[in-house]
C-alpha cells in the first residue's frame, strides 16, 4: 500500500482512529465510510482500514502493540499534517 509506505512509521504512538482518518484523506475514493451514492467512491468500513493497519504491523515484524483502547505503541503517522 502506498499509504503505509508514505504515512505509517515505526516508533511513536497514535490512535487507530487517527490512522483511519489519515487513510481517508490519503485516498479520496474512500473519504467516507459510506460512499455508495458517489460516482467514483467505494464504501470501506473503518474496521477494514484498521485490519489493514494490523496487517501492515504484522508484515513489518510487529513493531507496534495495540492497546485495548485503540492506541498503537510503536507506530505513528509520518509525513502529514497530524
Amino acid at each position: 500500500l502506498a499509504f503505509a509506505a508514505d504515512r505509517l512509521a515505526r516508533g511513536g504512538r497514535c490512535h487507530e482512529r487517527d490512522i483511519v482518518a489519515a487513510f481517508r484523506r490519503y485516498y479520496p475514493r474512500y473519504r467516507y465510510a459510506d460512499m455508495e451514492r458517489s460516482v467514483d467512491g467505494q464504501s470501506l468500513p473503518d474496521s477494514e482500514i484498521a485490519d489493514l493497519a494490523r496487517a501492515w504491523n504484522g508484515s513489518m515484524g510487529r513493531p507496534g502493540e495495540r492497546t485495548s483502547t485503540g492506541f498503537w505503541k510503536g507506530i505513528s503517522l509520518a509525513g502529514g499534517e497530524e
